[in-house]
């Protein structure tokens, strides 16, 4: 996902889709990436500045009317120091990630909030 839009987006971004039933499906991606880029093994958690957190509060708000909204982004939530994370993705139904992919099996939480997270393996 990221790897074909990344040339159009350059942060945090959102797609809907219209069905021919007028129902509609939003994702809503979510970049973490430290700013200036930085490499391993420090570019292990990600980050969200203020100025993209007020980006992706936007982004989610043009998501409230859809049926469903899907956030997805590459490192899991418990791997980003950014706070209010979680509130901006409370009428989404899950956040899928990628960051560890196959090294640990069986990633998922339900938080407290209700969010829905899931790490895939093939979520780059």
């Amino acid at each position: 996902i990221y790897s074909h839009q990344g040339i159009s987006h350059k942060a945090s971004y959102q797609y809907t889709l219209t069905t021919n039933d007028n129902d509609t499906y939003s994702f809503v991606s979510i970049d973490m990436c430290q700013r200036p880029g930085v490499g391993a093994p420090l570019n292990f958690l990600g980050y969200i500045s203020k100025e993209e957190l007020k980006n992706i509060k936007k982004l989610s708000e043009q998501t409230r009317n859809s049926n469903t909204t899907i956030f997805f982004g590459h490192y899991p939530l418990s791997f980003t120091y950014s706070k209010g994370v979680n509130e901006l993705m409370r009428h989404s139904i899950v956040y899928l990630n990628g960051h560890l992919h196959s090294s640990v099996k069986n990633l998922y939480a339900r938080h407290s909030d209700g969010l829905l997270e899931l790490e895939l393996e093939d979520c780059k």
